[in-house]
């Protein structure tokens, strides 16, 4: 009996002792929810406050490490494309914002082009800027198209030179511009298609790799146009090992990834249909016959893809997980040439 009374105090004990443990201090004052922040403000970056302001065009965003974000434009005295006027000039210019777009900073120069006055070639005019920002440094890179030529008017010893910028703290201050087109165009040469006669880096957006890691930094690509030496336009994919350092062909130099196919050759064609194993590929190209610009075909990465009117199809090599693929949805990357588009799938590589 003595046993079962000690038992029971020393369970009695055990209870106030937890019902004390989960007593609320009252004299703590309790945490707000937290509030949805007012919707911001339109905020035009690149402002043109009468019609005869010096337009902007081509504007182009990269995110820090830090989460900063870097917009930059053309900035066109010339009104045009490069090369499109002699001596036209064309600047860049870019602001910054620390709060996710809601405010930004004021409009600074990147680089002026010279225009008339240039003392050489490359610095006439810059424009169609694309960007990216390294995710484990403040590094920043970008490349525009620099020179006195256009593109339609190009050949392969008078052509856009390729110029390339770095920053060094995130897009606060950058180098000046060195030509790398040469190191690009050569590689060209001895392909089917070559020597090329003129290309154009992409506008707006260079992809940065989440899984493949080469020494310091993750892989970086870059679609580029190439106006082949019979004048047929077509698409390629470079990547980088060394942030920009260097750049390479991905794949074949003489397949390219996105090409014009002649409406003559059409008619015998039969229409494809791509499936996916559980080693998926996360790069697609296709040819179509759609006039539309842009063309909008739909990339399903799990299943089947069944953009109308599809006529010819490769994949790139560049392999994911059956489980990576499903983190994605689409990816919409289109080109503004006719009757072809790219698909490229950011998140998962």
């Amino acid at each position: 009996m003595r046993r079962h009374r000690l038992l029971s105090l020393l369970l009695m004990l055990l209870v106030l002792v937890a019902c004390s443990n989960n007593q609320v201090d009252d004299t703590k004052k309790p945490v707000p929810e937290p509030q949805p922040l007012p919707p911001a403000e339109r905020c035009d970056i690149f402002a043109l406050l009468t019609p005869d302001d010096i337009p902007y065009r081509i504007p182009a965003l990269a995110v820090t490490k830090d989460g900063t974000l870097i917009a930059v434009a053309d900035y066109r005295h010339s009104g045009t494309d490069i090369g499109v006027t002699n001596n036209g000039r064309i600047d860049l210019h870019y602001a910054l914002s620390h709060d996710n777009g809601n405010t930004w900073s004021d409009v600074m120069t990147l680089i002026n082009g010279q225009g008339a006055n240039s003392p050489d070639f490359m610095n006439v005019g810059f424009g169609d800027p694309c960007i990216v920002a390294d995710r484990e440094s403040n590094r920043v890179l970008l490349l525009s198209c620099a020179g006195n030529v256009s593109f339609q008017n190009g050949t392969r010893r008078n052509h856009q030179n390729i110029a390339r910028f770095y920053s060094e703290d995130g897009g606060k201050s950058w180098s000046k511009p060195e030509d790398i087109a040469e190191s690009i165009y050569s590689q060209f040469d001895n392909s089917i298609y070559g020597p090329v006669r003129s290309m154009f880096v992409a506008s707006g957006r260079i992809f940065q790799s989440r899984m493949v890691k080469v020494n310091d930094y993750y892989r970086l690509y870059c679609a580029i146009l190439v106006r082949d030496k019979s004048a047929t336009h077509m698409n390629y994919v470079l990547y980088s090992d060394d942030f920009g350092a260097s750049w390479t062909i991905l794949g074949d130099k003489d397949t390219p990834a996105v090409y014009i196919v002649q409406p003559t050759s059409l008619r015998s064609r039969s229409f494809p249909m791509a499936r996916y194993s559980s080693a998926l590929v996360i790069m697609v190209v296709a040819t179509t016959t759609s006039s539309s610009l842009p063309m909008l075909c739909r990339l399903l990465v799990i299943g089947r893809m069944q953009p109308s009117r599809v006529l010819r199809m490769e994949v790139l090599r560049l392999r994911i997980t059956r489980q990576m693929a499903r983190l994605c949805s689409s990816l919409w990357c289109v080109t503004a040439m006719a009757r072809r588009c790219i698909y490229y799938c950011s998140r998962c590589h």
